[in-house]
């Protein structure tokens, strides 16, 4: 039974890799869309929020977007370009938690993560922290 499992999920990675190089990303994420949310996809125009997001990805490869996304390269773009923006004080840029010495930090600060949106932590009082 498990190498009969094996088998299958090996089976199905090589149908995935054959895939990669058959299908179009446009058909591929109009398939994804139809898969995922039913009905039509128009991926040429766009309609709905998920269409454009992945008509951009398929058609606009503008090299700002990868800078747009990190926290931190975004900031120094900014910094550079104008001095009409002022953006938040940094108090300190970590590679991992453990770095981060809460000792130095102020009663109220701000940890987010440069990597995802969302995973944001406001501590109001650093003692029950």
């Amino acid at each position: 039974m498990c190498t009969l499992k094996n088998t299958l999920k090996y089976i199905e990675y090589k149908v995935k890799i054959i895939r990669f190089y058959i299908v179009s990303d446009a058909c591929f994420h109009a398939g994804r869309l139809c898969k995922i949310y039913g009905g039509h996809v128009n991926i040429e125009k766009p309609v709905t929020l998920n269409e454009k997001i992945c008509h951009r990805m398929i058609y606009d490869h503008n090299p700002i977007y990868t800078l747009i996304s990190d926290k931190l390269a975004v900031r120094n773009y900014v910094h550079l370009h104008t001095d009409k923006i002022k953006t938040v004080p940094l108090l300190g840029v970590y590679s991992s938690f453990d770095e981060i010495d809460f000792n130095r930090l102020p009663d109220q600060f701000v940890l987010k993560c440069n990597h995802d949106s969302g995973s944001t932590i406001i501590c109001n009082n650093k003692q029950l922290f």
